[in-house]
């Protein structure tokens, strides 16, 4: 709360992760720094990140053990492409199915030119691992030898129309080059892994966790 985390999103992070994600509760409370040690390397607003956490929870679950890794990754490409988190999380799901899978693939196809994306790929990253399938997507759009610069009106509305997504938000996912993205999400991670061992703030709130986690044991025994 201290860091600007409200009681009411901390509730709602530790509810997801002990009820759904198979956490206990010194893990989620482990989560909670780790939510908040993310949000200061990235330099995006601690609550705004819990509360992104919270709202996607049932896209979250779906990863069990992986979902915080998930949800770390969705927040480092998300700032490396300038883009919110809701928009990675909109393509993820056009995916989720077989048929809404094979749909969307078939129209990005056709609009390529070619069979550049497989919809098993799609459908399976949809379920692993979301920031390969977006990787698999603006590789497929590489390939063809597109870019966002030399589309035309309605060639790009046509591209956002087959991902669901805005014209906007579809500028924003496929504005950069992957190498551009890869030097950007390499930045952000060493940002991260360097704020983790440097925050004596984080490492105050940590212990102090498991000074709460300490005291309250026999409740939760009991409970």
């Amino acid at each position: 709360n201290k860091l600007g985390m409200s009681f009411s999103t901390q509730a709602s992070i530790m509810q997801t992760a002990t009820q759904a994600m198979g956490m206990d509760v010194k893990q989620a409370n482990n989560l909670l720094v780790d939510l908040a040690s993310t949000a200061q390397s990235l330099g995006v607003d601690i609550n705004k990140l819990g509360q992104q956490f919270a709202q996607n929870a049932d896209f979250l679950v779906r990863f069990g053990e992986d979902g915080q890794r998930v949800f770390e990754d969705l927040a480092v490409t998300a700032k490396a492409l300038g883009t919110e988190m809701g928009t990675l999380i909109k393509m993820t799901e056009k995916f989720k199915t077989f048929d809404d899978a094979g749909r969307a693939v078939g129209r990005f196809n056709a609009i390529l030119g070619g069979p550049y994306l497989n919809s098993i790929d799609m459908l399976n990253a949809a379920y692993e691992d979301p920031i390969e399938g977006i990787k698999m997507l603006r590789e497929g759009f590489d390939q063809a030898g597109k870019s966002v610069e030399d589309l035309s009106g309605a060639e790009l509305e046509a591209f956002a129309s087959a991902l669901g997504l805005s014209t906007k938000e579809t500028v924003e996912l496929l504005g950069k080059s992957n190498e551009e993205l890869d030097i950007q999400r390499k930045t952000q991670e060493e940002m991260a892994e360097a704020a983790r061992a440097a925050q004596p703030v984080l490492d105050q709130l940590s212990m102090a966790f498991k000074t709460l986690l300490a005291d309250g044991k026999p409740l939760i025994d009991i409970m």
